[in-house]
C-alpha cells in the first residue's frame, strides 16, 4: 500500500515539474517580444548590462545554498532535528553572504555607475539580493512539496505578466520593468519562505552565527557555487566585456540569442535531468546498462538537437523579428552561433554530469571550466584590443573555448574512466545529413510564398514532417523507441478506461 502511494506522489510530482517547465517557457515568449518592441536597444542593452553584473553578485550571495540544501535534506528529511539544524545554518549562511555582497554591489554602484544609466538599475537590483535571502524554496523541493512550488509560481508568474502590460508602456519604464522583476521575485521568496515553516521550527529571533557552521559548510558551498554557475567564465563574461568596451547596444544584440536559445536549451536538457537517477542506479548495479544506456542518451541528444540547431540557423532572422522586432535584426548572426551552440552545450551537460559528476570526479569539471574560462578572459581581451570584439566575435569566442570543455572532458573520460563515447558514428552523421534537407526546403518555401510570417509556419512543419520521415523510412531505433513511448503514454488512460 505505501509503494503504491510512493508511485502516484512520483506520478504527481513529475506532472508538477512538467506543468512548472511548460509555464516557466511560455511566460517569457509571451513577455519578452513586449519588452523588446516597447523598450529600445540602448535600453535593453542598459538593462541587460546592469542584469549581468547582478547575476554574478546575485550568484555570490547564494553561494551554493540551493543545491547543497536540496542534497543535504532530502537525505535525512526524516529527522526533524537534524532538518532543523541544517535549515537554521544554510539560512544564517545566507543572510551573511547575501548582506556582504550586496553591499559590495551597492559600493560598486555608487563608485563606478553613478553617473550613468545604469546606476538607477544596480539600485534596484540590489533590493533583489536582499530578498535572496529568504529564498528556501530548496526545503521545499527537498520534500517534494511540487504542488505547492507550482501553484505558487504559476500565480505569481501570472501576475507578473499582467503587471507588464499593464505598467510597461513607454521606453522610460526601463527601471519599472527591473522593480517588477525584483517584487515578483520577492513575492516568490517570501511564500516560499512562509510555507517551509511547515517542515521547520526555525525562527528568525533564534537566528545564530556560527564559526563551526561556516568551517563545515563555505567549503562544499563555493565548491557547488561554481559547479553549478560555469556559465560566469563564458556568456556572462561576454556581457560584461561587450558592456565595458562597446556599449550598450551590443550586450542587447548578444542577449537577444542567447534567450531564444536559452528558452531551446531549457527543453532539451530536461532529457538529462529525468536520466540521471536511472543512470546512477545502472553504474551502481550494472555498468554495461549504463555505459549502453549512455550511448543511448548521446543519442537522443543528437537526434533531437541537431536538427533544431540547423533550423535555427536557417530561420534566424524571420525568429528575431518574431521574437524581438526588426530593430533587433544585428542579433541574427550571433544567433546562428548560438545555434550551434545548442548541441555542444547538451553534449557537455551529458559528459559533465551524466559521467564526470556520476563518478565522483566534480573537481574535474570545476577545474576544466575554469581554465577554458580563464581562456574566453584572454580571447577576449584580444579581441577587444585588436577593435574586433562584437557580440559575434564574443560568442565565437565562447564556442571555441566550450568545444575546448568538451574535448578535454572527452579526453579525461577515455583516458581515465575508460569509457568511450561515440560522437561521429553513422547514426549522427545520418542526423546531420537529415537536417542539411531542411535547407532546400526552407529557401523553396520562401522563394515560392510572398507572405514573410506564412513561409516561416510552412517551414517549420515541413521541416519536422521532412526529417520524421527520414527517421521512419531509415527505421531509426531511437525515434522508433520515442515513437512508441508517446503512444503509451497517449494511449494508456484510455485502456485503463476500457
Amino acid at each position: 500500500m505505501e509503494k503504491g502511494r510512493q508511485s502516484v506522489s512520483l506520478v504527481k510530482n513529475s506532472i508538477y515539474k512538467g506543468l512548472l517547465n511548460i509555464f516557466n517557457l511560455i511566460v517569457p515568449i509571451v513577455t519578452i517580444p513586449y519588452i523588446y518592441r516597447v523598450l529600445s536597444p540602448e535600453a535593453m542593452g542598459n538593462f541587460e548590462y546592469a542584469n549581468t553584473l547582478f547575476c554574478y553578485f546575485n550568484l555570490c550571495g547564494a553561494l551554493g545554498i540551493y543545491t547543497y540544501g536540496i542534497r543535504e535534506i532530502s537525505r535525512i528529511r526524516d529527522g526533524s532535528e537534524k532538518v532543523n539544524e541544517i535549515y537554521s545554518s544554510l539560512f544564517s549562511i545566507g543572510i551573511f553572504s547575501n548582506l556582504f555582497v550586496c553591499g559590495i554591489f551597492v559600493a560598486l554602484a555608487f563608485g563606478v555607475f553613478h553617473d550613468t544609466p545604469l546606476f538607477r538599475l544596480m539600485l534596484v537590483f540590489s533590493l533583489s539580493i536582499i530578498a535572496n535571502i529568504f529564498y528556501t524554496e530548496w526545503i521545499n523541493e527537498a520534500f517534494e512539496d511540487f504542488r505547492f512550488i507550482t501553484i505558487k509560481t504559476a500565480i505569481i508568474r501570472l501576475l507578473y505578466v499582467a503587471a507588464i502590460f499593464l505598467v510597461i508602456k513607454t521606453p522610460d519604464d526601463l527601471w519599472k520593468y527591473a522593480a517588477l522583476i525584483v517584487v515578483s521575485n520577492f513575492l516568490n521568496y517570501i511564500c516560499s519562505f512562509i510555507y517551509s515553516k511547515r517542515y521547520t521550527h526555525f525562527k528568525l529571533l533564534s537566528i545564530r552565527f556560527s564559526r563551526y557552521d561556516l568551517q563545515k559548510y563555505l567549503p562544499a558551498l563555493f565548491f557547488i557555487l561554481i559547479l553549478k554557475n560555469s556559465n560566469m567564465f563564458y556568456t556572462v563574461l561576454d556581457r560584461i566585456m561587450l558592456g565595458s568596451f562597446e556599449g550598450s547596444q551590443s550586450v542587447a544584440y548578444y542577449s537577444v540569442g542567447q534567450r531564444i536559445m536559452e528558452m531551446i536549451r531549457a527543453l532539451l536538457i530536461t532529457i538529462t535531468y529525468v536520466s540521471l537517477p536511472r543512470l546512477s542506479y545502472y553504474l551502481s548495479n550494472d555498468v554495461s546498462l549504463y555505459r549502453d544506456n549512455l550511448q543511448k542518451l548521446v543519442r537522443v541528444g543528437f537526434l533531437l538537437s541537431l536538427p533544431l540547431s540547423v533550423g535555427l540557423c536557417l530561420l534566424g532572422k524571420d525568429i528575431v523579428t518574431l521574437f524581438a522586432g526588426e530593430q533587433y535584426l544585428a542579433a541574427v548572426y550571433p544567433l546562428s552561433v548560438f545555434a550551434v551552440r545548442i548541441v555542444t552545450l547538451l553534449i557537455e551537460n551529458i559528459t559533465a554530469t551524466q559521467i564526470l559528476f556520476l563518478h565522483n570526479r566534480e573537481k574535474i569539471v570545476v577545474i576544466i571550466n575554469i581554465v577554458w574560462g580563464i581562456g574566453n578572459l584572454v580571447c577576449n581581451y584580444f579581441l577587444f584590443r585588436w577593435g574586433v570584439l562584437s557580440p559575434m566575435t564574443a560568442i565565437l569566442s565562447t564556442l571555441c573555448m566550450e568545444f575546448g570543455v568538451l574535448v578535454t572532458e572527452f579526453y579525461y573520460i577515455k583516458r581515465y574512466l575508460h569509457i568511450q563515447v561515440l560522437i561521429f558514428c553513422k547514426q549522427t552523421l545520418r542526423y546531420f545529413f537529415f537536417a542539411l534537407l531542411f535547407v532546400p526546403v526552407t529557401y523553396g518555401i520562401k522563394h515560392y510564398s510572398t507572405n514573410e510570417w506564412l513561409s516561416f509556419a510552412l517551414s517549420i512543419i515541413s521541416c519536422i514532417m521532412l526529417y520524421s520521415l527520414c527517421l521512419h523510412l531509415s527505421k531509426d531505433e531511437i525515434f522508433q523507441t520515442i515513437v512508441q513511448k508517446v503512444k503509451n503514454i497517449v494511449v494508456s488512460p484510455f485502456m485503463l478506461r476500457s
